[in-house]
């Protein structure tokens, strides 16, 4: 059974689909519009949109990544990270 084109298709990260639609919309935008940064305003006829927020309702903006736990020894020997306030074991890998 021949595998699906979708499955083939490799997934691009958000990020990618993100930065290759700003790239898309500002090359269909007139450069005085891109200059004046006249986003809402009609230029020589032409709707001028802003890119970032345009990808930001089709795409969504990709999330940065958050700052990695500090993993603390307890007393007795146990492992756990501070999350809102309160700790949070970690099991052992065994």
């Amino acid at each position: 059974m021949p595998a699906s084109k979708k499955t083939k298709k490799k997934k691009r990260s958000q990020k990618k689909r993100y930065e290759s639609c700003v790239r898309q919309v500002k090359a269909k935008q007139t450069k005085k519009c891109l200059k004046q940064r006249a986003w809402g305003e009609r230029i020589d006829g032409k709707m001028c949109h802003s890119p970032w927020a345009v990808c930001t309702v089709t795409v969504g903006r990709p999330k940065p990544p958050g700052p990695k736990p500090k993993i603390r020894i307890g007393p007795r020997g146990g492992r756990y990270i501070i999350r809102k306030g309160v700790k949070v074991y970690i099991r052992n890998k065994k």
